[in-house]
């Protein structure tokens, strides 16, 4: 009989049973922003439209403990004359594990859980930097795991409803 250590540690291909056993005996430890670039090749105004695409590359290091990925993000947006922004924003994120990390599963797990991690961050720091920009709010797409990183538009938002609500104080008005 195997211990659960071992039993992660055999070669042979990566089947989904060893990759939710591996899965399920990490545990995500800590997140930081490890560094930044923000270019900014249009001025103070929103531009009326543009395109947004994002692309990701990661890697890990192990550690005592577990192992740390680093996830950078590029994104920009541009419209069809030219960039208009460049962001670039690389996270650390930090891991407990009993079991090693290993090519084969960095592959699987920087694709399908890695994002769930780190993207909310993402999209946390390009919005609070577009605002300071001066332009109108950017809210990146959720991501839902299992999926690819989404290639996004900054279509106009489509224009607030507003909506009475039941049993709040004063009668307060909620934009939906």
């Amino acid at each position: 009989m195997t211990n659960g250590r071992e039993a992660l540690e055999e070669t042979g291909p990566l089947t989904p049973e060893r990759y939710a056993e591996f899965i399920g005996q990490i545990e995500f430890r800590d997140i930081w922003l490890q560094g930044a670039r923000l270019a900014n090749h249009h001025g103070p105004s929103a531009p009326e439209r543009v395109a947004i695409t994002v692309d990701s590359q990661a890697s890990f290091d192990p550690l005592p403990a577990g192992f740390r990925v680093t996830h950078t993000y590029l994104l920009r947006a541009a419209n069809k004359q030219t960039d208009l922004l460049e962001i670039d924003a690389t996270f650390a994120l930090d891991f407990d594990s009993q079991a090693p990390m290993t090519g084969p599963i960095f592959e699987l797990f920087s694709e399908i859980n890695l994002p769930v991690n780190s993207w909310p961050y993402l999209r946390e720091y390009v919005s609070t930097a577009v605002a300071r920009m001066g332009w109108l709010p950017v809210t990146l797409p959720a991501i839902k795991r299992g999926t690819r990183l989404p290639a996004t538009s900054n279509e106009p938002p489509k224009p607030a409803r507003k909506r009475r609500t039941r049993n709040r104080p004063n009668d307060t008005t909620v934009l939906e």
